[in-house]
């Protein structure tokens, strides 16, 4: 265990020379950061070549978002609820009563509507006497998942572009049951397909995205667990400004994070 420690520690400090700055902010890079968090993955299981350069502050903010979006994302809709998952809404509990407040608060006529609109009468109606429960995607629980995917989107924006991002990051998310319609959008939007692999294991039913790269510019569609999906636009200014312009004039409302100056 000590020469395993020795040699990833060499790994990371080998790295840090390659990536001397902070892929969030720019400031001298200390650590590295795991991008998507590895508490989304099962059993903490992340996909290689998602380790960035991060100094200690931007790699310690947002740690309450990961765990409420890890909370949020990582269960898959019919698996079985594991003992990480649980340990996590327990320190949430604790730490952040609110928000299992928030998850807690949907009425049971919301509940009865949100099952039989996303799953019909019958199939829904069954799904809730079974005991499966619908979590409220409230104010906190939204913030919170806008955060993490913005630093998606800037840790991406490192990856593909080969520096940091100094505009905005954009999250619109949408239902991927929808996802057939958008895929034709998608498709000319994001032509290629990362790979996200580990040794062996293909982790794509986890996490994956397409994207398309282009001179201060990424767009990226996430998918999460078949669940979740949105679209992350990372621009450098001007662009950002001459987008975000763009958008209010088109009546556009599309929830942004500005990246560190």
């Amino acid at each position: 265990m000590a020469g395993e420690a020795k040699r990833r520690q060499y790994s990371r400090q080998q790295f840090l020379l390659q990536h001397p700055h902070c892929c969030y902010c720019g400031a001298p890079a200390t650590t590295t950061d795991h991008c998507p968090p590895r508490s989304m993955f099962d059993g903490r299981v992340w996909p290689e070549g998602y380790e960035f350069p991060c100094c200690a502050p931007c790699n310690a903010a947002g740690r309450y978002s990961e765990q409420i979006a890890a909370a949020v994302l990582r269960p898959s809709l019919l698996a079985e609820t594991e003992a990480s998952w649980l340990k996590t809404v327990e320190h949430l509990s604790r730490a952040r009563p609110e928000v299992l407040e928030e998850w807690t608060s949907l009425s049971r006529n919301e509940a009865r509507h949100h099952f039989r609109t996303r799953f019909g009468k019958d199939l829904g109606d069954r799904l809730r006497q079974h005991e499966y429960g619908v979590l409220k995607i409230g104010p906190i629980t939204t913030e919170a998942l806008e955060d993490v995917l913005a630093k998606v989107g800037m840790a991406l924006f490192y990856k593909h572009i080969g520096r940091r991002c100094t505009g905005r990051v954009w999250v619109l998310r949408y239902d991927p049951l929808l996802a057939k319609q958008m895929a034709i959008a998608v498709e000319g939007l994001a032509p290629n397909t990362a790979e996200m692999q580990r040794g062996n294991a293909n982790l794509a039913d986890q996490f994956v995205y397409r994207y398309s790269a282009g001179p201060g510019s990424l767009c990226a569609v996430v998918t999460i667990r078949h669940q979740f999906a949105a679209v992350l636009t990372a621009l450098d200014e001007p662009q950002a400004s001459e987008f975000a312009a763009s958008a209010t004039a088109h009546g556009m409302h599309i929830p942004e994070r500005r990246c560190p100056p």
